[in-house]
């Protein structure tokens, strides 16, 4: 199922900047995730690049303090064609829009255009089709 969701999004970053084949994508993900990373690269299509660049997060209970902005001028140095805020909580924090808010934001800052993690599952859950979502926490989450 991530790797379907993965190369959806990987798909769609393709489309949304329409070159085609061949792309470079600035992926910007907390420093504590050890999973985007890597699933970027696994299923990214021949001839496309991932350069990466790191958000400090040392306690998730901070979360809506990582620098974001250091990070996404970090990558934008690579001079990547899209730029991907991969943060699906940190994209929601400040409510419905928050992940537009987000990339608008990405794109005045570096002038490259941005996509958060967000945006990325609602336009899959859109092209496909899915009308019913089942949402597993790990036990460790407390409300």
């Amino acid at each position: 199922m991530i790797e379907n969701f993965i190369i959806s999004m990987i798909t769609y970053i393709c489309k949304v900047i329409n070159v085609g084949w061949r792309a470079n994508i600035g992926l910007v993900v907390p420093s504590s995730n050890r999973v985007c990373e890597q699933e970027f690269h696994k299923m990214a299509p021949e001839g496309v690049s991932i350069h990466t660049s790191r958000m400090l997060l040392v306690d998730v209970e901070k979360l809506s303090e990582m620098p974001m902005e250091t990070a996404v001028k970090l990558v934008a140095t690579a001079e990547p064609d899209l730029i991907v805020y991969a943060c699906f909580v940190g994209s929601l924090l400040g409510g419905p829009g928050y992940d537009m808010y987000l990339s608008k934001k990405i794109e005045e800052l570096t002038g490259i255009p941005a996509l958060t993690a967000a945006t990325a599952v609602l336009e899959a859950i859109k092209t496909l089709n899915i009308k019913r979502i089942a949402v597993i926490l790990s036990n460790d989450v407390q409300f």
